[in-house]
């Protein structure tokens, strides 16, 4: 969407939520109430939908109770205490619940009427509007890496912590070793030749990558599965390749540790890019555009090609795609 298009957006947005918060004004049912801090939010920011219940001192009010989804596209991330204030008469009362919601899909969500039970009796509170604007982008810019997060300091728990696991490990393997020699003087060592054929790990990569490839999952749809299979076989290929425990690292983990790598920035960048995808596909629900797919699939294989480690060049294929 561009800037012009998203003011558009945001302008229509303003005045249907204020159209929204006449009617519910207007409609305000006397002893239960239903409000928003703001009708209009930005794809994935949290906001404060408030219910609140007059009653009498003693009444049992009983506010509506969700898991983690208030409609079809908005969700719930967390439910706040019961808050009581008492009025001047010191008999009535008005409690109040705060629900954080959110939502990571644009469009217009109607918030329908909420059940709030007074002893035996169920009120149904006003509906709301809620706009859910996207981001908006410049096409005119370029577009920049997105930031990475910052490392924190090791705390003197962490550090005393390692050190124990490291003094128990140094003792367990000391005991080990020892155990050892003083068996093998006892018994001759007989060791069995074993003939193990070891597929070199681009092989298995490039030849997993161009079996997603011919599966067209993005093509129908099924981006998720597509990333997250791109990034496994990404990640299997650099932990057998560098040593790099990359399937159970985050992604900034797993480019830290390349920092010491002696390897060509370009590459570097690409598997960057095709990792960052993967983690906005898993984890905001991106759904990119063909080319960016094509675009991974084709850094993953870059990359891989780029970093074969050949043991015999008379004699080993490099397999490249």
């Amino acid at each position: 969407m561009n800037l012009s298009a998203f003011k558009f957006a945001k302008n229509l947005a303003i005045i249907i939520s204020f159209l929204s918060n006449v009617l519910v004004v207007n409609g305000q049912n006397s002893l239960v109430r239903v409000k928003l801090d703001t009708a209009i939010i930005t794809i994935g920011d949290q906001q404060k939908l408030t219910v609140e219940a007059k009653g009498i001192k003693g009444d049992k009010i009983t506010f509506p109770s969700f898991k983690d989804t208030l409609v079809s596209h908005i969700e719930v991330l967390g439910v706040s205490k019961i808050d009581t204030v008492f009025l001047p008469d010191k008999n009535s009362v008005i409690l109040s619940c705060y629900y954080t919601i959110t939502s990571f899909d644009s469009g217009y969500y109607v918030i329908p009427p909420l059940s709030v039970v007074i002893n035996s009796d169920t009120i149904l509170t006003d509906a709301l509007l809620l706009s859910v604007l996207t981001l908006a982008v410049d096409t005119n810019k370029v577009i920049k890496d997105i930031k990475q997060p910052y490392d924190s300091p090791w705390s003197i728990y962490e550090i005393l912590d390692k050190i124990i696991i490291a003094a128990i490990s140094l003792i367990l393997l000391s005991i080990i070793l020892y155990y050892f020699i003083k068996n093998r003087k006892k018994k001759p060592l007989v060791v069995e030749e074993k003939v193990e054929v070891i597929i070199p790990a681009h092989i298995t990569a490039l030849e997993e990558l161009q079996k997603l490839r011919d599966e067209k999952l993005w093509q129908e749809g099924k981006y998720k599965l597509f990333h997250i299979r791109l990034s496994d076989t990404v990640r299997t290929y650099i932990e057998k390749r560098f040593g790099i425990n990359a399937p159970e690292q985050t992604t900034y983990e797993t480019l830290q540790n390349f920092r010491s790598v002696s390897l060509d920035d370009e590459l570097k960048k690409k598997l960057r890019q095709l990792l960052t995808l993967s983690d906005m596909v898993k984890f905001a629900k991106e759904n990119p555009l063909g080319n960016e797919n094509e675009m991974s699939i084709q850094n993953a294989i870059d990359f891989i090609n780029g970093t074969i480690l050949i043991l015999n060049t008379d004699k080993e294929k490099d397999g490249k795609l």
